[in-house]
């Protein structure tokens, strides 16, 4: 009896771990375009002037701080906003590594939202980098937006185009900037771009009170470095490289 017993739980663990691996694949076959990787974990780099020690920091994966920035910054010129209504899939991948700020990743061709490009005019298309601000007249957090996009439609999607400005830092002295962004995994495709989750005087916050026009803001995203864009860990690595001029091209969503 004690075997039959040894051999009952026995079957009965085996049974258990193959349930489990079978349920992980369907839920990885099944898994939303639009849902974004974990809100609260992001890769955080601190970036300081490369003469310092403390020249370049890449932490592993950490808790985010809310973002912030000085409270002493002009607000910046409005960003547009337009409505999308579609029927059916939509089909927009989204970036929801910032959990305050969800943007487009990419507009698959065979969704509604891509049907919706070839009649739209040109200042309402679709495209990578604007940002999610409403979903069927619900706003919130880039999970939230996440769990509506996997809903049935129809969808009506506000969303907020970028501005696109110019950043010149000179070294030497700090950038006085937190540059956050998820590194892409097994189970997360990772930010498209870094983002600031945080201004601390430095080089950039110089930068925004002599440049009002061209200042920049947390959540803003870094889409290109001298020239250099690409992956973050790229545009990571250009920031770090560069040795005089920092030249930032970035999208700006109008934070205050």
């Amino acid at each position: 009896l004690s075997c039959l017993f040894g051999f009952f739980l026995l079957g009965r663990d085996l049974v258990n771990f193959f349930r489990q691996r079978v349920h992980r694949r369907v839920r990885a076959m099944f898994c939303c375009c639009a849902e974004p990787p974990a809100a609260e974990v992001v890769g955080e780099v601190k970036l300081r002037d490369p003469g310092h020690e403390e020249t370049f920091h890449e932490g592993g994966f950490v808790k985010t701080e809310r973002a912030s920035q000085p409270e002493d910054l002009e607000p910046s010129q409005e960003t547009s906003t337009f409505e999308v209504k579609v029927n059916g899939a939509h089909g927009i991948q989204i970036d929801g590594s910032d959990p305050e700020c969800t943007i487009v990743r990419k507009v698959n061709e065979d969704g509604m939202v891509a049907k919706w490009n070839t009649s739209a005019p040109e200042n309402k298309i679709v495209k990578e980098g604007d940002r999610v601000l409403e979903v069927n007249g619900t706003q919130g957090s880039s999970i939230e937006m996440a769990k509506i996009l996997r809903q049935e439609g129809p969808f009506t999607l506000l969303l907020q185009k970028p501005q696109e400005k110019v950043v010149a830092l000179r070294r030497p002295g700090e950038l006085g900037v937190v540059l956050n962004y998820q590194k892409a995994g097994a189970n997360a495709q990772g930010s498209i771009s870094p983002w600031i989750a945080k201004i601390n005087g430095g080089l950039l916050g110089s930068w925004n009170i002599q440049n009002p026009e061209e200042a920049v803001s947390v959540h803003d995203r870094i889409r290109a470095v001298n020239g250099i864009s690409g992956t973050p860990e790229e545009i990571m690595a250009a920031i770090r490289d560069s040795k005089d001029l920092v030249k930032m091209r970035v999208h700006h969503y109008g934070f205050l």
